[in-house]
């Protein structure tokens, strides 16, 4: 079997030396014998069959052939972030000598369900599957829920020894984010709170704070995965603030959230997100109206009380028991599909 991995970024490069947890290759990793990186790109073996790994950070419909012809000497295309699927799926099925597996990530659908066809549709969440099936019921025999686990192995090796954790909260996440609305809950709970952002930001003078007071800001352009955690560490809840939106963001935040599940950090999320319901329903943080700064500053003011704050960190735990091994029970969902539409 000959699998092509499609992304718009190259997280095999971390991955293979041990630097980036594996989720971010969404159930490959752990098929795999050997993982390299070379001049060519990256490369992996499985007892079977091989996998070669291609960025595509922008795809237009002039890229079709192009990309046709790359797919064309795969028995699959294993799409993880919808890079070419609404472009390769518009070529007809009894020309494509490859099966397309595409993750569809922020909805709606409906037109690339409508005008594009895949062999296969994966989704993270109940919600975002129910979304899709909603967007197009003819095609439901071809879509199937898979949620994303959180690579263990990987952030085990940060339990080591006492973390002090200086920040109350930490803002994660740089794009489609409302910092502002962060800044201004901090400010009316007085917290302490550690914010990611590009060197250089306006953020002080557009939040009319100043850095040192309640709030820190980290500028590096690249923060590293070990550093990112490390960072991480220091605080004792995440927080998920996107964008007032009548839509649901999904899965923005994903990785987020595999953080706060590896970690065992509670989390408050956006009523927006697409793991809302997931942070409701297993108790492991809380959720905030969108927008909402008053809202925000009472779930922060919540999860400040120790009596809470050690619940969620008990249902985190009971959570991460519940759902087995994390990305190893993923990768055997991942690879029954791709065996199932090869079948």
């Amino acid at each position: 079997m000959r699998i092509l991995f499609v992304s718009n970024y190259e997280p095999w490069k971390l991955v293979s030396k041990g630097l980036m947890p594996s989720n971010h290759l969404f159930g490959i990793y752990e098929v795999l014998t050997d993982l390299r990186y070379d001049d060519r790109g990256g490369h992996g073996s499985f007892n079977g069959g091989i996998v070669d790994f291609v960025k595509v950070r922008r795809c237009s419909i002039r890229d079709i052939f192009k990309y046709y012809l790359k797919a064309s000497k795969y028995d699959i295309v294993y799409d993880t972030i919808n890079s070419i699927s609404k472009y390769l799926g518009l070529i007809p099925k009894l020309l494509r000598p490859f099966k397309l597996v595409t993750i569809l990530h922020h909805p709606p659908y409906d037109k690339q369900l409508k005008f594009a066809d895949s062999d296969a549709y994966i989704f993270f969440s109940n919600g975002l599957f129910e979304i899709g099936r909603s967007a197009c019921m003819r095609k439901t025999d071809k879509m199937f829920l898979n949620e994303w686990r959180p690579d263990y192995s990987y952030y085990r090796k940060y339990f080591v020894g006492e973390k002090q954790q200086l920040y109350d909260f930490v803002d994660c996440g740089r794009t489609n984010r409302d910092h502002h609305s962060v800044v201004e809950a901090a400010i009316q709970t007085d917290s302490k709170c550690l914010f990611f952002d590009r060197r250089g930001v306006r953020a002080q003078s557009e939040y009319n704070i100043r850095e040192g007071i309640n709030t820190f800001f980290y500028k590096d352009d690249v923060i590293p995965d070990d550093t990112y955690i490390s960072l991480i560490q220091n605080s004792k809840v995440m927080i998920l603030a996107l964008p007032e939106s009548d839509k649901v963001y999904g899965p923005l935040g994903a990785t987020v959230l595999m953080d706060a599940l590896g970690l065992g950090i509670p989390i408050i999320c956006s009523d927006n997100a697409y793991c809302s319901e997931l942070v409701k329903q297993t108790g492991i943080g809380l959720i905030y109206h969108a927008g909402d700064v008053a809202s925000l500053a009472k779930c922060m003011e919540l999860l400040k009380q120790e009596s809470l704050y050690n619940q969620c960190k008990d249902n985190l735990k009971a959570y991460n028991k519940s759902i087995g091994s994390g990305m190893q029970d993923y990768s055997v969902k991942v690879m029954e599909i791709i065996k199932h539409v090869l079948s």
